[in-house]
């Protein structure tokens, strides 16, 4: 819906731009100037209007032009000096709200036009502001890049920011297996720095190019490339996607792909449905181990499931082919009577259930579902005695549903529902439509006429007309009085008895427009001080008729921060024929300190593959920023990354195969647990062997790294609660690496502790 509304509302500009501005030149239009923070009135008393401000920067900023309205849908444009579109915008997507929003880099001393109407040629009166914009503006630019593998090209993104200088961080997310076979987005930083470029050479890999603008008061903009390596990969059914089974027969599903440059491979893919204590289900998805090929021959399938072969090159594309597999068992399930059904109070009652099936047995559930007593909530409730076809109820109350779930060994299924009401003597003898003329101003008073055998409550409500509308605290009787009427209103009356049957009636409320004014927006005078401020009403038919309304006023001081200047905001609060209009005006205060930086604490130290993080936090408000420690040459590992002692080689945490053979000496080896050699980029972890010329042997030991993957995460720490609590009994090796307080001889819940502030960046293990 806001697609089309921003088609429509960007054709309509196009449209009174062309259909307009063609016949008369621009400067006929009557466009007053808009001031940098300070909100207008927009009057749109005709259809298909326009309002035009125009603008002339005095600085190059990022700017935001915006609207403020309750029931309007205003839309927004931003024209050049020759009166070409710029940017357009109806609705802040991201708030789903119905003003405008738009940022825009202006140029000092250049001329802007700003234009706001209303969409869908509808009338009304709204606010716009134009004022300087704080987070990051990003201009349009080409997201989807295509290139051939081994060619290379560069991504640009221009940023801007009022707030200082911008850092960008490019990622890369690419197709990875894990340990199981299942393919996931990996994600890797292939720059960081204040280039807002990237550049990659001979391209290997197909996937989203990610660039995080940051800017110094930490906000954020994300934009996404995508980048496709064109390999020619092409990937087809082959057959039907739909196969239906017969039980104890086989089934072979087969792709037909291709590839103009590389290899192309294959894993298989079982998707099922794993059903709940609830009756629904959920969809699990599991490698087909060992299955690599082509073709997948299903070998008398047992249930209806999903089969996926995920196609994919030595480029990063991926296709995925779906086959869907039903087992054909001859299942059939249907209710045996009425499905509908009505009983007295406190009468038993029995539902039965018709099935059949070719081969297998048959299974039945049966469940109830019943609204909530205090809510417009439904409540499932798994009746446990219902595990057959049939089910009798006793002694029933309130108005149900009840569902029974009936399934066969094959994954097929039927939910066969049931609807049981309570011969109550419920009755609304009020008409449910009833459609009423009140002065305006005045309240109505309304009362339905409701009879039941069980005791009845009864909620009013409004669905439109109203300052608030909902459901009215004080509407639970059968009579309710409204709030006075000034517009066209919809108020309803949902009756219930204690037995759950219930019904709505509804009163369409139309004031005497006869009896009443009709006014525009107000006009506010403020007086120098801003301390008092009156609401000047004029009506819309008689402009003779003007009304003035004495406001509130309230002070707000918002004091001055390391980033923000001070303010002062006064607001008015005026009150006109039941309706509330306030006016806000803000008052520049003290100018924005800035940061007092400390000197800084390291969170995260320097390795040869990665950078280090120095943080810096402000002394007066707490924020945060970092700086990059360079990464760490080989030779500068000393001591404090490895060290030789009884036997084992104490590393710290990350520190990769390479790392330590240009430190152990050329020739030397660095084994996995089960004799393999582990390879240069690899991290070395706990449990590990390196072999060094001279025939010394030492045993790897990375404090914390508990599950020997060489990294300290939050599985470690767990491992190490575990043997703390005696749940499980540490293997020696995991003893020594999970023994990080020096004070202690055996494994504890410190252990444990320290270890997960280690995996978060708070704190630094002892190497031995």
């Amino acid at each position: 819906m806001y697609r089309f509304k921003k088609f429509i509302s960007l054709f309509l500009s196009v449209f009174m731009f062309l259909g307009t501005a063609a016949l008369i030149p621009f400067s006929a239009f009557a466009a007053g100037e808009i001031s940098l923070g300070k909100e207008q009135t927009v009057n749109i008393g005709s259809e298909g209007k326009q309002v035009y401000f125009s603008f002339i920067p005095e600085k190059t900023l990022v700017y935001e032009f915006i609207s403020v309205s309750e029931a309007v849908d205003p839309c927004g444009y931003i024209y050049n000096s020759d009166m070409e579109l710029m940017y357009s915008c109806d609705d802040k997507e991201e708030e789903e709200s119905l003003d405008f929003s738009i940022a825009a880099r202006l140029i000092k001393g250049k001329k802007y036009y700003l234009s706001a109407a209303l969409f869908e040629g509808s009338k009304g009166s709204f606010k716009v502001l134009l004022r300087a914009y704080e987070g990051i503006f990003v201009e349009d630019f080409t997201g989807d890049i295509e290139v051939k593998p081994g060619e290379s090209f560069v991504l640009t993104t221009n940023a801007y920011s009022n707030s200082g200088e911008l850092n960008y961080q490019w990622d890369m997310e690419y197709l990875s297996f894990d340990k199981n076979g299942e393919y996931f987005w990996e994600e890797r930083i292939l720059q960081d720095g204040k280039s807002n470029s990237l550049s990659i050479a001979k391209a290997k890999m197909s996937g989203h190019i990610k660039c995080i603008i940051s800017d110094p008061h930490g906000n954020h903009k994300d934009v996404w490339f995508e980048v496709h390596l064109n390999s020619g990969l092409k990937a087809e059914i082959q057959g039907n996607e739909f196969r239906d089974v017969v039980p104890g027969s086989n089934e072979t599903l087969s792709v037909c792909a291709s590839s103009e440059v590389g290899s192309v491979h294959y894993k298989w893919y079982k998707e099922y449905k794993v059903y709940t204590a609830r009756g629904d289900y959920d969809w699990e998805r599991k490698l087909i181990s060992g299955e690599e090929k082509n073709s997948l021959t299903l070998v008398s399938p047992s249930e209806g499931a999903s089969y996926c072969c995920l196609v994919y090159d030595d480029y990063n594309n991926i296709e995925e082919i779906w086959f869907y597999v039903s087992m054909n068992s001859g299942f059939t399930a249907s209710a045996a009577g009425n499905t509908s059904l009505s009983v007295k109070p406190g009468s038993s009652l029995t539902l039965s259930v018709n099935a059949a099936v070719n081969k297998g047995k048959i299974h039945y559930q049966w469940y109830k579902k019943q609204k909530s007593a205090d809510s417009e909530r439904y409540v499932i409730e798994k009746l446990f005695s219902g595990t057959s076809k049939d089910i009798t109820l006793k002694n029933l109350k309130y108005c149900a549903d009840y569902v029974c779930f009936v399934s066969d060994d094959y994954g097929n299924f039927e939910y066969v529902l049931f609807s049981v009401s309570i011969l109550s003597g419920f009755k609304i003898n009020s008409p449910h439509i009833t459609e009423l003329t009140v002065g305006a101003g005045i309240s109505a008073t309304l009362s339905v006429n409701a009879v039941s055998d069980a005791p009845l409550s009864y909620q009013w409500g409004s669905s439109y007309g109203f300052e608030n509308n909902g459901a009215f605290e004080n509407g639970t009787g059968p009579q309710f009085t409204t709030p006075s009427v000034y517009d066209c209103s919809e108020i309803y009356c949902r009756v219930t008895d204690a037995c759950g049957n219930e019904d709505t009636v509804w009163f369409y409320l139309t004031p005497d427009s006869g009896m009443v004014h009709k006014f525009d927006e107000p006009f506010w005078i403020w007086n120098s001080d801003y301390s008092s401020a009156k609401a000047k009403f004029v009506c819309k038919s008689e402009s003779a008729h003007i009304q003035f309304v004495d406001a509130e006023i309230t002070k707000t001081v918002t004091s001055a921060t390391c980033t923000s200047d001070g303010k002062t905001v006064y607001t008015a609060s005026a009150s006109f024929y039941g309706k509330t209009y306030t006016a806000s005006i803000s008052v520049a205060g003290a100018s924005a300190s800035g940061h007092k930086w400390n000197n800084g604490i390291v969170t995260r130290s320097a390795t040869e593959i990665k950078e280090g993080v120095k943080t810096f936090t402000c002394s007066v408000c707490g924020t945060k920023r970092t700086e990059s420690i360079p990464k760490l040459s080989v030779s500068d590992l000393g001591a404090s990354e490895l060290t030789e002692k009884d036997g084992y080689l104490y590393v710290r945490p990350e520190l990769t195969c390479a790392e330590i053979i240009k430190t152990a000496g050329k020739g030397s080896k660095l084994l996995k647990p089960n004799g393999s050699l582990l390879k240069s980029d690899e991290k070395a972890g706990s449990g590990m062997t390196l072999i060094k010329t001279n025939g010394t042997i030492l045993t790897v030991i990375v404090k914390g790294d508990c599950d020997c993957d060489g990294e300290i995460t939050a599985s470690d720490a767990r491992i190490a609660l575990r043997i703390a609590v005696d749940l499980e009994n540490p293997t020696p090796l995991q003893k020594t690496a999970g023994l990080v307080d020096s004070s202690k001889a055996e494994i504890t819940a410190s252990d444990a502790r320290l270890i997960l502030r280690a995996a978060v960046n708070l704190e630094t293990l002892n190497l031995y």
